[in-house]
């Protein structure tokens, strides 16, 4: 009797915590239970009355208090992220120094002009076309398509063989002579100076004298040679002594060149071959005229480095005769024809201007800005 009795009572507190439990989940409301579950068999002192008293203990689940979500959601604190900070771009101008020498000997490669040369591309070899392949030293096969005619910055080899570029923007570029055709490729810090050694590789030495019909020298004659990628601007690469003579160092074999002075026309296109030494001997003809003028803007304000391109002239190579404008804008284009010409000017950040201009005659290019 008395394992009987505390079976029942069991079974009914097992009963009402089931009903607790799904009352809970399901939202339904439960009856309150009585004070006491009777028992088949009431014995005093029995476990079954302790039994009963911790079941009428219980709290009643069908009079539970709704849950406060408002206050709930007041409690909730909002966490803002902050968007990801955006990169800063740091376009802060570097600076380049060069020290050129030449292979053959070693001495320093005074005279020698040097570019720096945006990179527009870079394609593998049998990739369509470009508009110049780059020789990179220390690379094989790179093909670099490039801007031809636009320079980022220009220096001049001195004496002790060092050329200083000041203010370049910064990137990968390359580093271009006048006369081997190879280009080094250069990379710029922001706000970094960077020093590298340029070797010209050996190439042709011509010697020359520059004289007049008569056979008198002709001093100040400037030599300028062509170069092989497509562009119109050439180099000057010496200019004649009083005696009428030059020298021109480790020029690549195959390339153009040609003399041109004041007063006189420009020779025709000279070529060095495949011999280590080379002498020419270049006679100029006398009674030529000059165009010269000025490059501005819109508002009459000098464009400085500005291109002035005249030709293909009487044979003097296949891309005429260039100049560039001074810190006034100011040009003089020497060795033409006395007669009216086919003139195109342009400059970085401004349209190309296509005109005719006659020589010996004060002329004036007014240039607009790109649009933006």
């Amino acid at each position: 009797m008395r394992r009987t009795a505390l079976l029942a009572c069991l079974m009914s507190l097992a009963m009402v915590v089931l009903a607790f439990v799904f009352g809970v989940r399901q939202g339904d409301a439960v009856a309150p239970l009585p004070a006491a579950v009777p028992s088949p068999v009431a014995v005093q002192g029995d476990r079954t009355a302790e039994l009963s008293t911790a079941a009428a203990a219980l709290p009643d689940p069908g009079t539970r208090e709704p849950e406060d979500h408002a206050s709930a959601a007041a409690m909730r604190v909002p966490v803002v992220v902050p968007p990801p900070a955006a990169e800063v771009r740091d376009d802060r101008p570097g600076g380049l120094v060069v020290m050129a020498r030449h292979q053959r000997d070693g001495r320093p490669a005074a005279g020698v002009n040097l570019r720096v040369v945006p990179i527009v591309a870079t394609q593998a070899a049998g990739a369509g076309p470009v508009v110049r392949t780059a020789i990179i030293r220390g690379e094989t096969g790179g093909r670099h398509r490039v801007a031809t005619g636009i320079a980022l910055g220009r220096a001049r080899v001195g004496p002790d063989g060092t050329a200083v570029f000041a203010s370049l923007p910064p990137g990968d570029h390359l580093l271009r002579d006048d006369r081997s055709g190879t280009d080094v490729a250069v990379r710029i810090e922001p706000g970094a100076t960077a020093v590298i050694e340029h070797v010209i590789p050996a190439g042709v030495r011509v010697e020359g004298t520059v004289v007049r019909p008569d056979g008198a020298p002709v001093a100040g004659a400037v030599v300028e040679v062509w170069p092989s990628d497509g562009e119109v601007e050439i180099e000057a690469l010496a200019t004649t002594d009083w005696a009428g003579r030059f020298v021109l160092d480790d020029v690549r074999a195959g390339s153009s060149f040609g003399v041109r002075a004041e007063e006189h026309f420009a020779s025709t296109e000279l070529r060095t071959d495949a011999r280590t030494e080379q002498k020419v001997r270049v006679e100029l003809q006398p009674d030529a005229c000059a165009l010269e003028g000025f490059v501005v803007t819109g508002a009459q304000q000098p464009i400085a480095d500005a291109v002035v391109h005249v030709g293909p002239l009487h044979g003097y190579g296949p891309r005429g005769l260039w100049t560039r404008t001074d810190a006034r804008g100011h040009f003089r284009l020497f060795g033409l024809d006395c007669d009216e010409h086919q003139v195109v000017v342009r400059a970085t950040g401004f349209q190309d201007r296509m005109t005719r201009a006659v020589v010996e005659t004060p002329t004036q290019f007014v240039l607009e800005h790109k649009p933006e």
